[in-house]
C-alpha cells in the first residue's frame, strides 16, 4: 500500500467509524481502539523518524496535513500531544 492510500484509508475510516457506521466514541471503546491499533500499524509502516522526536514530528505532519485538524506537541517529555478543531470535534 503506497503512503497515499495509507493516509486516504485512515481518514476513511475515521470519519466511516463516527457517520457511516454511526460509532459513539463513549459508547463503543472498545472497537475504537482497536480501529486505532490498525490503522496504527499501518501509518506505522511509511513513519521514517529514526528517534522519539522524529516520529512525533511526522505524526503531527500527517496530522494537519491530511486534515483531521490541528495538533501540537506541547511537551516531548512526558509526551503530550494536543489536537484541536479536529473534524469530529466540531460535529
Amino acid at each position: 500500500m503506497s503512503e497515499k492510500e495509507i493516509f486516504q484509508v485512515v481518514k476513511l475510516a475515521m470519519k466511516s467509524s463516527k457517520e457511516k457506521f454511526g460509532l459513539d466514541p463513549k459508547e463503543n471503546k472498545r472497537l475504537l481502539f482497536r480501529l486505532g491499533l490498525e490503522l496504527g500499524h499501518s501509518v506505522s509502516r511509511i513513519l521514517k523518524g529514526k528517534d522519539v522526536k522524529e516520529v512525533l514530528e511526522e505524526i503531527l505532519n500527517f496530522w494537519n496535513y491530511e486534515g483531521f485538524g490541528k495538533m501540537k506537541i506541547s511537551s516531548y517529555n512526558p509526551i503530550i500531544l494536543e489536537g484541536s478543531e479536529c473534524y469530529d470535534c466540531l460535529g
